[in-house]
């Protein structure tokens, strides 16, 4: 990310048997089998060490981002390597922990859209979900993060054209960035205008989340 300070790290996932080139992270237990079993969290703490190694990485600064099933993942680095993940972007994609909370509190920036039928904001299966296991409702994630940190439960909500922000306030933040009329995708800070509907504007989640994680250091 010239210009940022940031190193970029874009591992791939196990890839599956289905036509093209179709990866899976194991985020949990529903993606165990799909994944061949791979123990995704030791390669990334592996990951993290080998970065580091070969470049002058600020150990208070290592953050994950991730999209559908990556934002998934980004959730259970939360959890198993909070010692080392200092805060998360998931978009479009969330799980509950089964079990504890992590042992530091994590900042987290969630994206996700009103009109995704691959990971429903709702939750269970969309039209177009992949697989057969029914998804947690978005709030449910939420809420339990919130949880963990006791962030403000009430959230401050920050209205904008097309979006909104729900604001978690407190040591270990929590927000939630919704952006009506959007399908499974990543928000790319657009202004679009299909026929015969308003304009709908984006927030630019990639912006948004290097100024997270930039305000987020462990």
């Amino acid at each position: 990310m010239r210009g940022r300070g940031f190193i970029a790290v874009c591992p791939q996932g196990t890839q599956i048997a289905l036509p093209g080139d179709h990866r899976v992270w194991n985020s949990g237990p529903e993606y165990e089998r799909s994944s061949g079993g791979a123990d995704d969290v030791l390669f990334t703490r592996r990951l993290i060490d080998e970065v580091s190694s070969a470049y002058p990485i600020d150990p208070r600064r290592i953050y994950v981002t991730g999209f559908s099933n990556g934002g998934q993942m980004a959730y259970r680095l939360a959890l198993e390597l909070s010692d080392q993940i200092a805060a998360i972007a998931p978009m479009s994609g969330g799980r509950l922990a089964g079990g504890g909370p992590p042992t530091r509190a994590v900042p987290v920036l969630h994206f996700h859209a009103m009109a995704d039928s691959v990971y429903p904001f709702e939750g269970g299966l969309g039209v177009h979900s992949l697989g057969r296991v029914p998804h947690a409702p978005i709030e449910q994630v939420i809420a339990e993060w919130v949880g963990f940190y006791q962030a403000r439960a009430a959230a401050q909500l920050q209205l904008h054209d097309g979006w909104e922000l729900r604001l978690h306030d407190g040591p270990a933040p929590v927000e939630l960035v919704l952006v009506s009329g959007m399908g499974h995708q990543i928000a790319g800070g657009r202004d679009d205008q299909l026929p015969g509907q308003a304009m709908r504007s984006e927030p630019d989640s990639v912006r948004m989340a290097l100024k997270f994680f930039t305000d987020h250091p462990i």
